[in-house]
């Protein structure tokens, strides 16, 4: 399984890959932040690290639940050891190691191509 290493605080962390199974505990915190913090998945990853402040700031438990489940970092360990910068180092090494930018990709292509097959037939397929 792909993986990273990061050091923080003189620590090396493995970043792996997330499986499915993680990925789905992801989404489900990602599900719980406030709703003007929605729409996350259409922002690029150094647009999310550039507004990290500010979603701390808004939704301080439900980020360190997605960042605690995405890197395998205990939430009390994130909390009272980690400085923003480390928060950040950490967040952008989950991004290229589950290449998230590739995952929206493939999923607007599908989406788009599916609905281009409804508008051409004039119904679902």
């Amino acid at each position: 399984m792909k993986s990273t290493i990061v050091t923080i605080n003189d620590k090396k962390v493995e970043v792996k890959k997330l499986p499915l199974g993680k990925y789905a505990e992801v989404l489900e915190a990602l599900d719980k932040l406030p709703q003007k913090l929605s729409g996350l998945d259409k922002i690029s990853e150094d647009k999310i690290i550039s507004i990290l402040p500010k979603l701390l700031s808004d939704s301080f438990p439900e980020l360190i639940k997605i960042i605690s489940v995405a890197s395998d970092v205990p939430e009390k360990e994130l909390t009272e050891e980690y400085g923003l910068d480390d928060v950040t180092t950490l967040l952008k090494a989950i991004f290229e190691v589950n290449n998230f930018n590739l995952v929206k990709k493939n999923l607007q292509d599908t989406f788009s191509k599916k609905q281009e097959k409804v508008q051409d037939t004039g119904s679902k397929t």
